[in-house]
């Protein structure tokens, strides 16, 4: 516990002044996900999440995506916010990477981010509440 709080120090210090873009879907499929994940639920970790990163000096911006919208669409709205602002880190929801029906969409974004942010890093979570920790061991 003693490392991984050292570890969190380090990486906050590396991460004031940087800047996080946060991708993913409004809601889980199906609209609940594991362990009773609602829109809500995702929504207000997601808060959560942003107060944290903003705690440890990182300005997150999230980009949130409904379902019905097409790969194209959804790759749009990711590149227009990666063309606004220079980000040090872009977050691809688990929402996006860890379901199969979605491997075209992931590999769109990757894509989009290699492009349109070539130097910013690209973090991973395994969902929402590990996001931070994600964002931070990227910074």
């Amino acid at each position: 516990m003693v490392l991984r709080s050292a570890a969190r120090a380090l990486c906050t210090r590396a991460a004031a002044g940087k800047k996080a873009l946060i991708t993913g879907f409004t809601a889980p499929p199906g609209g609940q996900g594991p362990g009773g994940l609602t829109k809500e639920k995702l929504l207000a970790i997601l808060a959560q999440q942003n107060e944290e990163l903003a705690r440890n000096g990182v300005s997150p911006t999230t980009v949130l995506f409904e379902r019905t919208l097409s790969n194209d669409e959804i790759a749009a709205k990711v590149a227009e916010a990666l063309t606004s602002i220079e980000y040090d880190v872009v977050s691809i929801g688990a929402g996006v990477r860890t379901f199969p029906e979605h491997m075209l969409l992931f590999e769109k974004l990757v894509n989009v981010v290699h492009k349109h942010a070539p130097a910013a890093r690209i973090a991973f979570d395994t969902g929402p509440g590990d996001k931070v920790e994600s964002i931070l061991r990227n910074l």
